[in-house]
């Protein structure tokens, strides 16, 4: 994948290219200060006076300073090292002004995080990176992913394993369900145990919905199964049944709402799937350790997601 890209098209403030810090304080000389208002006594970064969310100042100790908005985001130092800074906002423009400063081929954004490139390594920015005079990186920012234990995964699979086999005889001669809808349009399921937690998103996890609520329905999912091993087989077999349709529903596609009732499909395949998903989320902590990221590329842990929130 190539990553020789601008993080943005267009850019309003005609920029220089300012590698080194002799290049800094010659734009530093060129630019004439603000002679008022809340930027009074810094200069504009670019050739337009207008754009004013981008600056440039010469501090106590010499540096030169670039900001953008109220953030520090590059310092040239008059020994040749650069500091870089995002401030906690990795933003497009904030990344698109290192990138026309510094050049395109030594900073990129990527997974909404910016990136220095360094002999075909990509250096996280985080908080600060200070780069010697000769383009290395120093204090390194490390990142880690997490990376599943497969022994642990099979542990958990195996004790659940009895779940799993009575859903695949089911969903085998049958991957269609049907559910009764209340006046809200949600489905009405059988059985007292799940009103805790059917109607929980288990497997969702944007931000717009309660996080908190979802370990709850998780943790009130795998209590339940738990408690089916103690079961008589008739009585197992019935609560099973009950909880595989509301199972599904979280899982299924092909919904068709109609007046009265919901019909969706999951075959096994999908199930499946979605079963292992609720195992590494219910389990994370257990299930996933973690490792030190690779610096040959961007780091994008798709396994981040499993992790529980305080």
């Amino acid at each position: 994948m190539a990553y020789d890209n601008y993080a943005r098209a267009y850019m309003g403030e005609n920029l220089d290219s300012m590698p080194d810090y002799a290049t800094a304080l010659k734009i530093y000389n060129a630019r004439k200060p603000y002679i008022k208002g809340k930027y009074k006594g810094e200069r504009p970064l670019g050739n337009n006076r207008r754009h004013d969310r981008s600056r440039i100042e010469l501090d106590k100790e010499g540096n030169i300073v670039v900001k953008h908005w109220q953030t520090n985001i590059i310092t040239y130092k008059p020994n040749g090292d650069i500091v870089l800074t995002c401030g906690g906002w990795s933003s497009i423009s904030t990344a698109q002004i290192m990138q026309e400063l510094l050049g395109v081929d030594r900073i990129c954004r990527v997974h909404c995080k910016i990136y220095y490139r360094h002999n075909n390594e990509f250096h996280y920015l985080a908080n600060m990176l200070y780069i010697e005079p000769n383009g290395v990186p120093l204090y390194l920012n490390n990142e880690y992913v997490y990376k599943p234990q497969s022994e642990v995964l099979k542990k958990y699979r195996k004790q659940y394993a009895f779940f799993s086999e009575y859903a695949k005889q089911v969903l085998t001669m049958s991957s269609d369900f049907r559910a009764n809808t209340t006046n809200h349009s949600t489905p009405s399921f059988e059985g007292e145990t799940l009103k805790e937690w059917y109607m929980a998103p288990l497997l969702n996890t944007s931000n717009r919905q309660d996080m908190k609520a979802r370990d709850r329905a998780r943790d009130s999912l795998f209590g339940y199964l738990d408690s089916l091993s103690i079961k008589a087989e008739e009585e197992r077999l019935q609560a099973m049944y009950e909880v595989l349709a509301p199972v599904t529903y979280m899982m299924g596609n092909d919904f068709i709402r109609r007046f009265n009732g919901i019909t969706w499909s999951c075959d096994y395949k999908r199930f499946k799937r979605g079963f292992d998903d609720l195992l590494k989320y219910q389990f994370a902590d257990e299930i996933f350790e973690q490792v030190l990221a690779s610096k040959k590329s961007p780091v994008r842990d798709p396994n981040a997601k499993y992790m529980r929130t305080n």
